[in-house]
């Protein structure tokens, strides 16, 4: 993809030298970043890179996923419960209704609300994972 990109952009640059006298500068700096821009978006996704915002957001999601992960299993170490390494060899999650998290409909302010709409978005974006039965009440949140 990435040679094909690049002849056809070498195509397009010999077309514009043959008509250069009749382009503004401006012009042909702005066809040339173009160009430039083209070639680096195609070599970073021919390496999987992250390319649009959309893809940022959602690596710092994995990541932010991965540490709230790590600072779970650390907390299950510290009280001593041993932690799971992989889920691989575990039962998928029950996705029934009854299993969903449920979001109080009348939260005491706005800032609650889209709290509570940040932790459920960042929930349901987490890996699955099967949770102990029972926490020791240090986890569990009031």
């Amino acid at each position: 993809m990435v040679a094909k990109l690049c002849h056809q952009i070498n195509a397009a640059a010999k077309t514009l030298e043959d008509v250069k006298n009749t382009l503004t500068p401006g012009l042909t700096r702005w066809l040339n970043k173009i160009f430039k821009g083209s070639m680096i978006q195609a070599e970073l996704n021919a390496h999987r890179e992250v390319l649009t915002i959309k893809n940022v957001n959602c690596k710092i999601t994995t990541c932010r996923a991965d540490e709230m992960k790590k600072m779970f299993n650390k907390t299950l170490q510290l009280i001593g419960i041993k932690p799971t390494k992989s889920t691989a060899t575990q039962p998928q999650q029950d996705n029934s209704i009854e299993s969903q998290p449920t979001v109080d409909s009348t939260p005491s302010n706005d800032c609650n609300r889209e709290q509570q709409e940040n932790r459920n978005a960042l929930a349901d974006e987490m890996p699955e994972r099967k949770t102990p039965k029972a926490l020791p009440k240090i986890l569990v949140k009031q």
